[in-house]
């Protein structure tokens, strides 16, 4: 798979890490996600709306679990892990933990947990 499906894909994982990261994943956060990716993607907004739609029909990971498979994709993707890239990954966490009751502290936690694992990957 191309390293931006793959890119895309971890955001969708990434969001649903935040959106699951204060116990729930409210239908807003959901809905919040589905309209950033299509703002922010535009035509690869599918990749990553099928991915969440995945992580929340079947595998169900743990917020932890969802948030390692987003580094490692990362680490493996590097090469197209742009400062623009990463920035995209910034707007929808901030937005999706924004959507429902404003950002809580383990929302805040997971955002700066991936601003500090991300520091050193950032592509020029």
């Amino acid at each position: 798979m191309e390293a931006n499906h793959e890119i895309y894909r971890a955001i969708a994982e990434l969001a649903y890490a935040v959106a699951k990261a204060d116990g729930n994943l409210q239908s807003i956060e959901k809905e919040t996600f589905f309209d950033i990716i299509q703002d922010e993607l535009h035509s690869s907004a599918w990749s990553a709306q099928s991915r969440f739609d995945i992580l929340e029909e079947s595998m169900k990971p743990s917020v932890d679990h969802a948030y390692k498979m987003v580094i490692k994709t990362i680490k493996d993707n590097q090469h197209a892990f742009t400062a623009a890239m990463r920035q995209k990954f910034l707007t929808v966490m901030n937005r999706v933990a924004e959507s429902y009751n404003g950002i809580v502290v383990q929302e805040q936690e997971l955002i700066n947990r991936f601003l500090k694992d991300t520091e050193g990957l950032v592509q020029s």
